[in-house]
């Protein structure tokens, strides 16, 4: 495809862009091209609409909505800057009444990870998703997370997408380039590329990919039909060989989009290489914006924000979580002919000013209302559970957790990963919703009981800041030092409340989650040591928080649980050993 670059062309007016980092527009020039491969599409040698006309649109073009990682967030929130449905809704309504047609589009992960989602496994976001109109839906890795609770492998196919496509005022399509059941695609999802516009000199494509590393121990019962483009050899992952073979798949499904009006989009639920998770050679986000034909590259699963850059000929960004971000791609007609198409990345500032859409708030208040979501749990306040490093490093509010878990469980120690901590607790009057969203997996409270040993060995191999993996922890304090390995530690030695020393062969009784106990992000707890399953891990923070003020603030909080020292023998001595 032959392209040359014009300056960015005027967006919204009265918006402010985020630093995209990228030279403007991609541009499709209207000379004539002949494709390297013969195409299914009819050449016209000469222009293809007559520039003399309005030209290819009815109005100023075309705005596609991109959203990604919303997990359940559909509500806006001042304090946490995550913009909402209500929000997104009125701003599409805004760009419709300014002449734009508009596509809403979401990249994977809406349907599971807090409390709306919690309470009816997702059904109340797909009625929200499919009355908002939503026109493309990529599945993210968490699109399956209900396939073993509701007790069907075709959750998302059978019961998300339905209620999605039942609400929706227009046909939603799904599209997962690299999914498939028994060898064939999902009910109800295409996996070759949707064509939204198909007209002479401009085809608007879309299609989606999710990440190969979809299946994991937890959720492998769920999945067992299921092929996601792993490669494997002697039973590990090839990263290698997984990036070939999926670039390699998006090369030849979309070959044919090489003339000089197609714009292809790919919805990438992949995630970026800024994170220490890719440093192994998986395929990133960065890699798909690099296949031949693709034009923009919106990108999701990361959580981590990647303003607008230029890759080889693409555009290339990713949202990063919760709605606090969303993609704008915007398609026109280029000055002096052609098809220009440009992407920007829109913040809460950016439209704090954007009256919401009352039909989406009146649905967001009648669901609130119905899940029981604002019933008051206890008051807070102290600002000191905030989610700043949550899933980075030991947090208050990780401790609060696990304390909390520990006394519910009567047991000597709690630990859990700290993925499993979505977001802190603002100060104020604290609800049932705040509890499910902080922990939005559905969980339950188990013990073990294991030796001192057992717990520094189960402990150890997950202190890597920065990962889900990396435990929090409450009834003992970790000392560790650098292996000198990637950013890993190493414990040393444990201590318990009164400062000594844990005895290595002394059983302990260690609280933990259900993902946990079934290898969730790596961890291996003997079976032999289980001892009791408590149920619904949320229900019983809740029911042990009522009413309750400013519980388990204090000092005990502020220290950290996790020591960590210069070197080993440092380490050691301060545990005592």
């Amino acid at each position: 495809m032959r392209r040359r670059l014009l300056p960015i062309f005027f967006l919204v007016a009265g918006l402010v862009r985020l630093a995209t980092g990228a030279d403007g527009p991609v541009v499709f020039d209207a000379a004539p091209f002949q494709p390297s491969r013969p195409s299914c599409y009819v050449y016209k040698a000469e222009p293809v609409y007559d520039r003399s006309d309005a030209g290819l649109f009815a109005g100023p073009g075309i705005k596609i909505l991109v959203t990604n990682d919303v997990h359940g967030y559909a509500f806006h929130d001042n304090h946490s800057g995550r913009l909402g449905y209500a929000i997104l809704q009125g701003h599409a309504d805004r760009l419709r009444q300014d002449g734009w047609e508009v596509f809403l589009m979401d990249a994977g992960d809406a349907f599971s990870g807090n409390s709306i989602a919690h309470f009816d496994n997702g059904r109340s976001i797909a009625e929200i998703i499919g009355a908002m109109g939503y026109r493309v839906l990529v599945p993210g890795n968490h699109a399956f997370d209900y396939n073993i609770p509701a007790g069907n492998d075709l959750y998302y196919s059978d019961v998300l997408l339905a209620i999605a496509r039942q609400n929706a005022p227009g046909p939603v399509d799904a599209v997962a380039a690299n999914v498939t059941q028994r060898g064939q695609p999902l009910p109800g999802f295409s996996s070759a590329p949707i064509e939204l516009v198909d007209m002479p000199g401009f085809r608007f494509v879309v299609t989606g990919l999710l990440t190969p590393y979809t299946r994991t121990n937890s959720n492998a019962p769920g999945l067992a039909d299921y092929d996601f483009g792993l490669v494997e050899r002697d039973g590990a992952p090839d990263h290698a060989a997984t990036k070939l073979a999926l670039t390699d798949a998006l090369r030849s499904a979309i070959w044919q989009y090489d003339l000089p009006g197609d714009v292809v989009v790919v919805l990438s639920h992949i995630g970026h290489d800024d994170t220490d998770s890719y440093g192994n050679g998986q395929i990133s986000g960065r890699d798909v914006a690099a296949v031949r034909n693709v034009d923009i590259v919106v990108d999701a699963h990361s959580h981590n924000y990647a303003p607008v850059e230029r890759i080889g000929g693409a555009l290339y960004g990713n949202a990063g979580r919760y709605l606090e971000k969303f993609a704008e791609i915007t398609v026109t007609q280029a000055p002096g002919g052609g098809i220009a198409a440009d992407m920007a990345i829109w913040d809460y500032d950016s439209l704090r000013d954007t009256p919401p859409s009352e039909f989406i708030l009146m649905k967001l208040r009648a669901m609130s209302d119905r899940l029981a979501l604002g019933d008051r749990v206890f008051t807070l306040d102290s600002d000191q559970f905030h989610d700043e490093h949550v899933g980075r490093e030991s947090t208050p509010i990780g401790r609060f957790v696990c304390r909390a878990y520990r006394d519910i469980a009567r047991a000597d120690v709690a630990i859990m990963n700290s993925g499993s901590i979505r977001t802190g607790l603002a100060p104020g009057q604290v609800t049932a919703g705040a509890i499910y969203d902080m922990l939005p997996f559905q969980n339950n409270l188990v013990t073990y009981a294991l030796t001192g040993q057992q717990i520094a060995d189960l402990v150890s191999p997950h202190l890597i800041p920065g990962t889900n993996a990396f435990p929090e922890f409450y009834g003992m304090t970790v000392h560790a030092f650098p292996t000198g390995e990637s950013g890993r530690f190493a414990v040393a030695g444990i201590t318990g409340p009164d400062g000594a020393a844990f005895p290595l062969d002394k059983t302990y009784t260690v609280a933990v989650n259900s993902y946990m106990a079934e290898g969730g992000d790596g961890y291996q707890l003997p079976p032999d040591a289980w001892r009791h399953d408590f149920g619904d891990s949320v229900s019983l923070l809740i029911d042990y928080l009522s009413n309750r003020d400013d519980p388990a603030i204090g000092p005990v909080l502020a220290n950290d649980s996790l020591r960590l020292y210069p070197t080993r023998e440092e380490a050691l001595r301060a545990a005592g050993r």
